[in-house]
């Protein structure tokens, strides 16, 4: 699966490719990508980093007109909406999601389950989420130039550094089995239902 889909989006096999699965719209830190690609070329593993993106919103438009203007063609792959996203997990290296707001993203839990290392910004249900493992980044609304940096960082460090990056996998996988999984988490809704609501009213 790994070798297919990147070969289908000519990414040769080497390369460290940084996979966002999201609506394509300013709420989810595009911009940030944008800015952070930029930089990473400057870097020693700089070649060797594409940025892919799944999903579709009514950014595509604009950021296709960044990514020529900032000649980032090579760089950057924008896929569409795909439904083969648990594949993509499987072809990429690293999860990249720095968002301005959440809930308690399904794709966080998705990529942690899959072993890829997870960098994203600490808004919302995230830090609860990927707890000590992964990068958190700063909240965007509070230090929006902290989140490019610790994009390029992290980026830069787990690219130039597999061991680093595989064990933020490991470690992001063994929570997401303890934490999310279907089994636990409606054992634990039960055990809350049961104990906070009241008992129901004996029939007359």
């Amino acid at each position: 699966v790994r070798a297919r889909l990147r070969r289908e989006q000519r990414i040769p096999d080497d390369a460290i490719v940084c996979f966002t699965a999201a609506r394509l719209t300013a709420i989810k830190g595009f911009t940030y990508q944008l800015q952070a690609a930029q930089q990473l070329r400057a870097s020693p593993a700089g070649p060797r980093i594409c940025f892919v993106w799944a999903g579709d919103g009514e950014l595509r438009t604009q950021l296709e007109a960044e990514i020529e203007r900032l000649r980032l063609g090579e760089d950057i792959r924008l896929l569409g909406q795909r439904w083969d996203v648990a594949d993509w997990h499987d072809a990429a290296d690293i999860f990249v999601l720095p968002s301005h707001l959440e809930g308690m993203p399904l794709a966080i839990m998705e990529a942690m389950a899959k072993g890829l290392p997870v960098v994203a910004t600490a808004v919302s249900g995230i830090p609860e989420e990927l707890g000590d493992t992964g990068q958190l980044l700063p909240d965007p609304a509070s230090d929006p130039a902290g989140v490019v940096r610790g994009l390029v960082t992290t980026i830069a460090a787990w690219a130039a550094d597999p061991v680093k990056r595989a064990e933020a996998g490991r470690r992001g996988r063994a929570r997401a089995d303890e934490l999310f999984r279907e089994e636990r988490m409606v054992q634990r809704s039960l055990e809350l239902l049961r104990r906070h609501l009241p008992a129901a009213a004996p029939r007359p």
